[in-house]
């Protein structure tokens, strides 16, 4: 057998395996994974339990109610933990006729900008702007309370900008503790 048949019938073979092996990974009956495992191996988070207060206000004053929560190194995952736990309390104390959750909690890049996103919007039908701005005041303490670095923060339905008669949500709200 010449040398050009060997080279013909070698690279035929090697073209029909890599054929084979490109079928079985598309089909996804072959994983093929070409990643290396890193020699630098994150430390698993640390989660505690922790207890926080949670603030809203009645009648010109703030009144409080002490949770547990589990807290992390993630701060999203907190803050929306903190979301559930507010939203969850307000509903128990008859604020909130309706049960609401955070959907999401998102930080930007910069961290400078918060996300909030609600599954509904938190706003009774029948709430006062007084009302409306005593929430966002509590919800904005909380963050404050619990260490929040952002500096403002977006109040959203869905991921999309919470529409409301009388407040405007296309713009942020400062985070600082309410007087």
């Amino acid at each position: 057998m010449d040398n050009n048949k060997k080279i013909f019938i070698s690279l035929l073979f090697i073209s029909f395996l890599a054929g084979m092996l490109f079928f079985c990974s598309y089909q996804e009956w072959l994983i093929i994974s070409w990643h290396r495992p890193s020699h630098h191996t994150q430390s698993a988070s640390t989660i505690e339990k922790k207890n926080i207060t949670l603030w809203r206000e009645k009648n010109n004053s703030w009144i409080h109610e002490s949770v547990h929560i589990l807290w992390s190194e993630n701060h999203k995952d907190n803050f929306k933990l903190l979301t559930t736990a507010w939203l969850a309390w307000l509903h128990d104390e008859q604020i909130l006729s309706k049960k609401i959750d955070a959907e999401s909690v998102l930080f930007s890049p910069s961290g400078y900008e918060m996300y909030v996103s609600f599954d509904h919007n938190p706003f009774e039908k029948q709430w006062s702007i007084h009302q409306k701005e005593s929430f966002i005041a509590a919800l904005l303490k909380n963050y404050k309370e619990q260490g929040c670095t952002a500096s403002y923060l977006y109040i959203l339905v869905h991921h999309e900008p919470l529409k409301d008669i009388h407040l405007d949500f296309s713009k942020h709200w400062p985070i600082i503790t309410p007087q």
